[in-house]
């Protein structure tokens, strides 16, 4: 079940315990993501194959629907547009970034495994630049408050994916609202 009151986890934990409440968080709405993903909320024009994992053009709608979220709950959080650079490659991407103050933002991407790094992470919290041994170095270019993101595509697979969240999970998805 995902936090209904991370508010109150945030605000009161130690700043070096916040980004395990990001985590954990993480790691709970990936869990509920996960089952309400489908081909038609992956990003448009991506060619997926079957051996792709599953979270493979998922990162729009999933850091929309984590940073709605995180921001219900008090959390600063924006959707971040911008680059991944990781092991030669350079991808456009998206993911979340949470502030607190007092403490460095710091990235949190539920579909980090697309990249099939070799740490096989599924979801990451760290620093822009967590170093050797990490999923890779995220350089943003775009801050959109979640509420208010551009993208009319973007917001039609978001759409699709809180329809199959409520199909799948009605009295799950109602309490975490």
């Amino acid at each position: 079940m995902l936090y209904t009151h991370i508010s109150e986890k945030f605000t009161d934990a130690q700043p070096e315990r916040w980004p395990m409440f990001l985590f954990e968080a993480a790691i709970q709405a990936r869990n509920l993501l996960e089952k309400a993903w489908s081909p038609e909320t992956a990003f448009q024009g991506i060619d997926l194959a079957p051996d792709d994992p599953p979270s493979r053009g998922q990162c729009g709608v999933s850091a929309l629907w984590l940073a709605r979220h995180l921001c219900k709950q008090g959390v600063d959080a924006h959707f971040t547009e911008g680059k991944i650079y990781l092991d030669g490659l350079e991808d456009e991407y998206v993911w979340v970034e949470a502030r607190r103050a007092g403490t460095q933002p710091l990235v949190v991407d539920l579909t980090s495994d697309q990249y099939q790094t070799p740490n096989r992470t599924t979801v990451h919290v760290g620093n822009y630049n967590s170093g050797p041994g990490t999923i890779g170095r995220y350089e943003p270019a775009h801050y959109f408050s979640p509420l208010e993101v551009p993208r009319r595509k973007l917001l039609a697979r978001f759409a699709i994916l809180e329809e199959n969240i409520a199909r799948q999970q009605p009295s799950r998805y109602r309490e975490i609202q």
